[in-house]
């Protein structure tokens, strides 16, 4: 189930200025769930990455809980193959990413069980350090 943007006007863009170092404290805003997962740093964001948060979240919360994700892959990140001459045009799409900025909220979720999502996120750390 991976994501990507069913129908866009331009399927080739730009992919914009590198990701500005900026100091934004953003305040925290649950819109769906009780804990969230917040992004430490600027980056990008793929398509397939996106797809190992929602496995491994999938994988331990298991149906008890519902998973709900802030962020869509907009962004095409294009390539061309290796050893092809230059000219030729754009190449084709690789994978779609999105800009996360520091403090914006990746992942919300909705438990009623504080004491077992605390233990569980322990376990979730390990996974992606």
């Amino acid at each position: 189930m991976l994501l990507f943007p069913t129908k866009q006007k331009l399927t080739k863009s730009f992919t914009g200025k590198k990701i500005a170092k900026k100091n934004d404290n953003k305040i925290v805003n649950l819109k769906f769930g009780n804990f969230c997962v917040i992004a430490n740093e600027n980056s990008f964001i793929t398509n397939f990455q996106i797809e190992a948060i929602r496995r491994v979240l999938r994988r331990t919360f298991k149906k008890r809980h519902q998973i709900f994700f802030r962020i869509f892959p907009f962004l095409p990140i294009t390539k061309k193959p290796n050893e092809t001459r230059l000219g030729r045009g754009k190449g084709k799409v690789k994978y779609w990413s999105y800009v996360v900025r520091k403090g914006e909220i990746i992942v919300e979720i909705r438990s009623a069980h504080r004491q077992i999502i605390l233990q569980k996120s322990k376990t979730i750390q390990k996974n992606f350090q």
